[in-house]
Parts: structure tokens; sequence; C-alpha cells
């Protein structure tokens, strides 16, 4: 069972809870937080392996000589490669304040990267489309049909329709998300707020 708290004095609460009630029964472990991550776009084509493209930020950028850079992928695109690397937090401040990485004689801009996972069946997030377990709805009206075939004028998502069908069961004094919008939009209250909780368990120094 994962269970988030607000803040460290609630965690540290609920681990005495447990232990002073189940004594042995239940482990209780605090997730590591995670190492940030950062995209970095517009890298030339030419440098499509990934060993090649350590080289060369490595090597046209000093401070990064001794610094661990690990990739987790390359995004292919048209005209360009866009990598997203794992780094040290005190690495990704030093990058994220420059802005960019020089790979070769191209400058290439740099931005934190958080990516949350959403279906493109159901458009719940979590999962992802060859996991689903769930009836097909539209992204973009919340209908059972897929997004390709909507002919609706209006948006409506399905995510923060859910979201506040369940609060409306569980507190009385809660705001209602806006639903006149597209699950895919990047503005979603869902969206930003699971963006919100990766952000909190990633470790920026």
């Amino acid at each position: 069972m994962l269970i988030t708290c607000s803040n460290e004095e609630s965690l540290e609460k609920l681990k005495g809870v447990v232990q002073n009630k189940f004594n042995s029964k239940y482990k209780v472990t605090t997730p590591k937080p995670f190492k940030p991550r950062l995209l970095i776009t517009d890298v030339d084509k030419s440098l499509d392996d990934r060993n090649t493209f350590l080289e060369s930020i490595v090597q046209n950028n000093d401070y990064l000589a001794d610094c661990d850079i690990k990739v987790i992928s390359v995004l292919k695109l048209k005209y360009s490669l866009s990598y997203i690397v794992e780094v040290d937090p005190d690495v990704r401040k030093i990058i994220i304040t420059r802005g960019f990485l020089y790979t070769s004689w191209k400058k290439c801009f740099v931005r934190d990267h958080i990516s949350v996972i959403r279906c493109f069946s159901c458009s719940r997030f979590g999962h992802v489309k060859k996991d689903c377990k769930n009836k097909s709805v539209c992204s973009l009206c919340s209908n059972d049909h897929d997004e390709k075939d909507c002919n609706s004028v209006s948006k409506k998502c399905v995510n923060c329709c859910v979201y506040n069908n369940y609060m409306k069961s569980h507190s009385r004094d809660f705001k209602p998300y806006s639903v006149d919008h597209a699950a895919s939009d990047r503005q979603c209250p869902c969206f930003l707020k699971k963006s919100a909780e990766l952000k909190s368990r990633i470790d920026y120094g």
C-alpha cells in the first residue's frame, strides 16, 4: 500500500501509528526520491547513438566531465533528436541555470522533464493503452468512441469528471474542477495535480 503524506510531520506520525499498532506485521519504508530528468532538444540527427551523444556533451561542456549522466530515451523527430537524461540534483541545477548544452557545434536547449503517463484508450492516468482494462473513452468529449471519430462541438474531461464525482461523496468543501477541456489539455487540473505529485517525489537538491 502506498500512502502519500502532505508533510514530514504527517509521515512520522503515520510511521509511529503503524509501528505501534502492528509491530513487525508490516514493514514501513519511505520511497527514495527520483533523480531529476532533463529534456535536451534540437540535437543533431548524427548523434543518434547514445554513447556518441554522451561523449559529445561531456567533451563540449567541461563541467560534465565527472558527472553521472544516464540516457533514458531518445525521441526521433523529423529534423532533429530530443534526449531525455537523468542526472544528479547538483548537475541539474547547473544545466538548468545555463539553459543549454553544447553538442559538437550546436547549442541545444534544456528543460526539466516530467512524464505524466496517460492512457490513449481510456484517457486515465497511470498506465498505457496496452495495459488498459477499462472501456475506451474519447479524450475530447468523454463519450465511448475513439477521439478520431469524435464530432462533438464541446469538450469534457473524463478525469476531472471522475475527480468531481469522487470528491462530492468525500468532501463537503471541495471546489469542483472545470471539465470543459480535453483530457489531453496540458492545463487540465488533474494533469497539473499529477505533475505536482511527481515533482514532489523528485530530488531537486
